[in-house]
């Protein structure tokens, strides 16, 4: 028998036990247990990645709560926000050397200084790994597949753990056998209306520094966040990590009012030094959506990568680019004196 673990996703953001459970050794034998996971069986991998991020078949075929003409399908849709999180946790991953202001607002400030490097080692393993991962390993493969059947009907329903009563988003299961470990993610309707980073362009690229100044973070989170949060959560990029070191990467709550830690707000009142509101650092570093807000804000801190950078924003110091804003409308500046262009 599988063991599934599952991890609930709630308003859009992925929510996950506190602490995981980590899977029992596995009865039987090898020869009990399939070779490859049978989710396989109906879907296709990724084109242009590597063999084991897979998208369900039944996506290429529904076109539903899909308005926008450059999408087909849902299928479309997850292949631009699966790119869009490669490219958001790749530039992320520049850090320390790059965005420390962004990790002082959303993770905790000086982290990359904090008990020993551990933490600025642990962050920078997780993002390479939501980047660059390829999962093969000697006899043992990790899998994540992107579902659009709502199999366990969960989608849209509230949920009985999440203090606001607010409706599950997206949900999460782990499955483990002899030979393979798969995630498989479940985007429920209102994830296909997220916006990706060519749309966030597009629609910030001419307007005002003035105007731009003003935008909450929220409006800068796109469906490529979202997808880096549910990685965030795969066996392949964080889970069962902890006899190598590292720790798995949950959800976290409030100190007050137990809230889910969602959205660039809650994400950078954590990790301030509000007695009352602000978690520890080893609680930040072990929240998803810190490390979605935390990669989405150095995107924007590019100044080679032009589709996030709006054209009003550039000025006289190449090095100077006014992009990352927190919640609160407090404008982050960031020296970005790298250059580097993203391909898609």
């Amino acid at each position: 028998m599988l063991l599934p673990l599952l991890l609930v996703m709630v308003a859009g953001v992925a929510a996950s036990p506190d602490p995981i459970t980590i899977m029992a050794n596995l009865p039987g034998s090898a020869a009990d247990y399939p070779k490859l996971p049978p989710d396989l069986a109906k879907a296709e991998p990724i084109p242009s990645t590597n063999e084991y991020f897979w998208i369900e078949s039944a996506c290429s075929f529904d076109k539903s709560v899909i308005d926008r003409l450059k999408f087909a399908n849902k299928a479309a849709f997850y292949e631009a926000a699966y790119k869009d999180a490669v490219d958001i946790a790749d530039q992320a991953g520049q850090w320390p050397q790059y965005h420390t202001e962004a990790s002082d607002l959303y993770f905790k400030k000086g982290l990359q200084d904090l008990n020993e490097g551990k933490f600025k080692d642990e962050i920078a393993t997780n993002l390479k790994r939501a980047s660059k991962w390829n999962s093969k390993r000697a006899w043992f493969d990790d899998y994540i597949v992107l579902m659009c059947t709502d199999w366990d009907n969960k989608c849209n329903r509230p949920d009985a753990d999440d203090p606001n009563g607010r409706n599950i988003g997206r949900y999460i299961n782990h499955t483990t056998s002899w030979f393979w470990t798969q995630s498989k993610i479940t985007c429920c309707p209102p994830f296909f209306t997220l916006r990706d980073l060519d749309e966030i362009h597009d629609l910030y690229k001419d307007k005002p520094k003035e105007e731009i100044q003003n935008e909450k973070m929220e409006f800068f989170m796109s469906s490529g966040s979202a997808m880096l949060h549910e990685m965030m959560h795969t066996t392949a990029i964080t889970q069962f990590q902890e006899k190598n070191g590292r720790r798995n990467v949950i959800d976290r709550n409030m100190p007050v009012g137990r809230a889910r830690v969602y959205g660039p707000r809650l994400v950078s009142k954590v990790a301030g030094d509000n007695r009352e509101l602000r978690l520890t650092p080893e609680e930040t570093t072990t929240n998803a959506d810190s490390y979605a807000v935390f990669a989405s804000c150095n995107i924007l801190q590019t100044p080679s990568y032009l589709r996030t950078l709006p054209s009003s924003l550039q000025n006289s110091d190449p090095r100077k680019k006014y992009i990352c804003f927190e919640s609160h409308s407090w404008p982050l500046w960031q020296h970005c004196n790298h250059s580097r262009r993203l391909s898609r």
